[in-house]
């Protein structure tokens, strides 16, 4: 037999409901301003990656109108709304005028140092380091001279990032290296790779989405961004040619 329901259960009861249609009422009121994996970081509901807070079609619809916050993150799993992206990037402007700070985009691959495949017996060489990566093979990594002493200087100037054409697990490791206490890029590092990146051209949308102003670039190869970037932003330096034969 069925104990019958006291008034006591029956307000448990109504307030059990009352508190999912109050969650449920919340959830379309949500405009899922912030989606992390999948989920609104507000009301917790699951936002499809075609259902985001641009109501595009795909996700490279997606990446193009800049869901994701890169002056915070490099990772693709975090997207943001159009208005919540512009007060991010208007909060950052405001910290780095006030710090009288710009922001330093630094290229990794003959810019700051050199690396070339190897065999794993074979011992480094005077002036390299040894680095290890799984199926990606081991390097010799040598860093470009006085780069310490750069890095030191620019940190006052400027908030620093990394973008690179290479892998993600690469430019994490040779990062390592160069910034072993994350007092430089961050931790996790600015940094922006061949996985977090859009293919072709290098973009600083990636970085700032409306207003690069405060960016300036160092490359050893102006050819791969964007003319507007080339013809006013960028600071091209000789390549560092750290081996004999170096084709770059």
């Amino acid at each position: 037999f069925l104990a019958p329901q006291t008034s006591k259960d029956g307000a448990a009861a109504n307030n059990a409901a009352t508190a999912a249609a109050a969650t449920s009422a919340t959830a379309r009121r949500c405009g899922h301003a912030v989606v992390f994996a999948g989920l609104c970081a507000d009301c917790g509901e699951e936002v499809p990656a075609e259902d985001g807070v641009h109501g595009t079609a795909d996700v490279q619809t997606t990446q193009r109108k800049r869901c994701r916050p890169g002056l915070v993150t490099s990772r693709l799993e975090l997207r943001v709304a159009p208005t919540t992206l512009r007060a991010v990037e208007q909060d950052a402007r405001r910290e780095l005028i006030n710090a009288r700070q710009l922001v330093l985009v630094l290229d990794i691959d003959h810019t700051l140092l050199a690396t070339r495949h190897t065999q794993s017996a074979e011992r480094a060489k005077r002036g390299a380091v040894l680095m290890r990566l799984g199926r990606q093979g081991t390097f010799h990594v040598r860093l470009r001279p006085g780069l310490q002493h750069f890095l030191e200087k620019a940190k006052s100037l400027f908030r620093m990032y990394l973008y690179t054409q290479g892998t993600v697990a690469y430019a994490e490791a040779v990062v390592k290296l160069m910034d072993p206490t994350a007092t430089f890029f961050g931790s996790p590092p600015r940094l922006f790779a061949r996985e977090t990146s859009p293919q072709g051209l290098k973009s600083l949308e990636e970085i700032f989405p409306s207003d690069a102003s405060l960016v300036v670039v160092v490359d050893d190869r102006d050819e791969v961004w964007p003319p507007a970037v080339r013809n006013s932003q960028i600071v091209k330096v000789s390549p560092y040619l750290a081996w004999e034969g170096d084709s770059r």
